[in-house]
């Protein structure tokens, strides 16, 4: 059995405003195993970055932690010193983010950005980084690598350039990889290629990996284990299988039905009405519930609770009454 490599109990953040506090993420709880990968899914508003950043330790104000907890290889990293922090991110979790730009110099040449992540976490020559680092432009599918590690960012497209952040990723082997819509800037051709990278990067490494997307086809794709986020709650969490063969909660009914693939031939693409509810103006009762074709009254005065049925975790009242 693998070993759990990530343990996320309770997480909370609120958003500090004036004279009052509004919360973002609502106690979020998740497991994830050696090499494997959580697919996050949700609409832009539902957490699923902000998840991320918590993780990571990079939420500030006037965001902050309010509860919960992040054990990393059975280390908390809740309230762990910044230079702690600083060597977990780079050296044992690795980020990669919808724009490479986030993470790469504009003004220094992309192989001298890999040499130093590498020079920061290990101790090593300078000679082994530069080696090191044309390996891995290599292995990210970059074939010119001596010419790519001279140039600058804006030299390359953008295909190339979230090449060289996933080479920078992995520049120094961490044990889990967070990528947060890494390929929604990118056209459809090279959105493929860079998620088949990702996929077969993480099983050569054996990683685990948190992949964050909107689309639930790309979710179906990339995941073992599938959490799907509304307004900062987890609705639903199973195995992909479970999730897409028998979505329980009816905002993942609502997304897979929105796929391209399940409309047939000149029938309309499903929508969902209305939309995420911002944190000042949250729904008495269940947050989906003003959106649900299926609420009723108790839906829109009570919020239910996160329940599990034999590892299929969802929140909806009308779920828990068909189960018993």
């Amino acid at each position: 059995m693998d070993e759990v490599i990530l343990k996320v109990r309770d997480l909370t953040v609120v958003l500090d405003s004036l004279d009052k506090t509004f919360r973002i993420l609502d106690k979020i709880s998740f497991d994830l195993k050696k090499g494997e990968t959580l697919g996050v899914v949700g609409e832009s508003g539902c957490g699923k970055s902000m998840l991320a950043s918590a993780i990571m330790g990079l939420t500030s104000k006037p965001l902050r932690i309010d509860g919960g907890s992040v054990v990393f290889k059975g280390e908390e990293l809740i309230g762990l010193p910044e230079k702690k922090l600083r060597y977990y991110r780079g050296k044992k979790i690795a980020m990669i983010f919808q724009d490479p730009m986030t993470s790469l110099n504009p003004i220094i040449k992309c192989g001298s950005q890999i040499v130093e992540t590498i020079l920061a976490h290990e101790k090593v020559s300078k000679k082994e980084a530069k080696e090191r680092s044309l390996r891995l432009i290599r292995e990210v599918g970059l074939d010119n690598a001596n010419e790519i590690y001279n140039k600058i960012p804006a030299q390359l497209s953008g295909g190339q350039r979230q090449r060289i952040v996933i080479a920078m990723a992995l520049s120094c082997s961490p044990d889990l990889i967070i990528c947060d819509e890494p390929t929604t800037a990118l056209d459809v051709v090279i959105q493929k290629q860079i998620l088949n990278l990702i996929k077969r990067l993480v099983q050569e490494t054996r990683a685990s990996c948190i992949f964050i997307s909107h689309d639930m086809g790309v979710i179906a794709d990339m995941s073992d284990k599938v959490m799907v986020m509304y307004a900062g709650q987890v609705v639903e969490h199973a195995d992909q299988k479970a999730v897409f063969e028998n979505p329980a909660h009816p905002y993942s009914k609502a997304l897979q039905a929105s796929l391209p693939q399940k409309a047939k031939g000149k029938e309309r693409l499903h929508e969902i009405p209305g939309s995420v509810p911002l944190p000042d103006n949250m729904p008495k009762g269940c947050l989906f519930a003003d959106r649900c074709p299926l609420a009723d009254s108790r839906c829109k005065e009570q919020r239910p609770d996160l329940t599990n049925n034999n590892g299929h975790f969802c929140r909806c009242f009308k779920e828990q009454e068909q189960i018993g």
